[in-house]
């Protein structure tokens, strides 16, 4: 029979390993919570685990405790980063030296340097995330005629199939270099807006406020009027630039935008035009109906905006070009107004009112 003494050993020795196991579970249950949240600003603290545990296991450190969180935070880190990111992030290496480095480069280490949970955790991200980079590393893991692969047959079929992914994702694409689309500066965009304007007699180009650019466009009068009775009428385009909005979709879907608006004035909102603008929208739906009204459109949409109907344009800021905002400008200025003849019965209001309403203290 235990003495007393050793089975109040038994015991604390039994308290503290559920302690532990505690310990190791909750921190599990924040790197999930970071990872719900689908905040790319989060990414930081999901790489502070997995460093942990990958340091902790190369120096002999107890790191069994720290693998629950690790391996969610590497599986997690491929549903907020971006296929191919070039973003560093700060971590502690082997020789305790801080650097940094992309996530992908971070899981291929996870990969190569630590063993089975956390290799299965590395090669199911790299399968969502990685680029041609992850090919060799999963290529090595997984194995192959010249080479056995990894020890653990786990780990080889956790990383056959992320290197199936990889490959057909890619299709020998190089995803990387995709994504390092230099984008255009306020300098060159403000050349093009110029390029698109200023040898167009019909289009004026004022100077910008706060990042946003009015065009006022000139329009022929009803063509029904005789030339002495014809009235021309305008429309006032603005360009909006700056605008950056980052959005996690989960399974390595990061939208990154950087991008221009172009809108116009359609109208005043009512009640009993709003159903009517909802249905413009989706006219793109039925190819047949585009042909047989004046405002059939096909890019863009609808809104309401300052209690303003507006029809919005938006171009990602890397592929705007003169092109791109030359038509703009025109197809906007177009749609605008034959909408906004539909919906207020021909008028054409005054575009000095219809700037203070949308634009307030930001009119240019």
């Amino acid at each position: 029979m235990a003495s007393l003494s050793q089975s109040s050993t038994v015991r604390e020795q039994r308290q503290a390993a559920m302690g532990s196991d505690e310990r190791s579970l909750e921190e599990r249950r924040k790197a999930q919570k970071l990872i719900r949240e689908g905040d790319e600003l989060n990414i930081q603290e999901l790489v502070d685990y997995l460093n942990r545990y990958l340091s902790a296991a190369k120096h002999g450190q107890p790191s069994k405790a720290l693998l629950p969180a690790a391996t969610t935070a590497a599986v997690g880190l491929a549903d907020l980063t971006p296929i191919g990111s070039t973003k560093l992030y700060n971590v502690t290496f082997e020789d305790g030296s801080r650097q940094k480095t992309t996530i992908e480069a971070l899981l291929i280490h996870a990969l190569e340097k630590s063993q089975n949970q956390m290799q299965c955790a590395a090669a199911e991200a790299l399968g969502t995330i990685g680029t041609l980079a992850a090919q060799r590393p999963l290529l090595e893991a997984a194995g192959s005629v010249d080479h056995p692969g990894d020890k653990s047959p786990i780990v080889r079929a956790h990383a056959t199939i992320a290197l199936r992914k990889v490959d057909m994702r890619l299709g020998g694409r190089d995803l990387s270099a995709a994504r390092s689309i230099k984008t255009l500066t306020p300098v060159e965009l403000d050349k093009i807006f110029h390029q698109a304007c200023d040898q167009e007699p019909d289009l004026e180009l004022a100077q910008p406020k706060n990042n946003l650019y009015r065009v006022t466009v000139t329009l022929p009068g009803d063509v029904r009027e005789t030339a002495a009775n014809r009235v021309d009428r305008t429309q006032h385009v603005f360009i909006q630039t700056n605008n950056q909005h980052t959005k996690s979709y989960g399974k390595g879907v990061t939208i990154n935008a950087d991008y221009v608006v172009l809108f116009t004035a359609c109208g005043p909102v009512n009640e009993a035009d709003c159903s009517k603008v909802l249905q413009m929208n989706a006219l793109r739906l039925r190819t047949e109906s585009l042909h047989n009204q004046p405002f059939g459109f096909t890019q863009g949409s609808l809104g309401i905006y300052q209690n303003d109907f507006v029809m919005i344009d938006t171009q990602p800021t890397q592929g705007v070009t003169r092109e791109s905002i030359y038509n703009g400008i025109r197809v906007l200025a177009k749609l605008g107004d034959e909408i906004e003849k539909k919906l207020t019965g021909g008028k054409d209001r005054s575009e000095d009112e219809v700037e203070e309403k949308l634009l307030g203290e930001n009119l240019p």
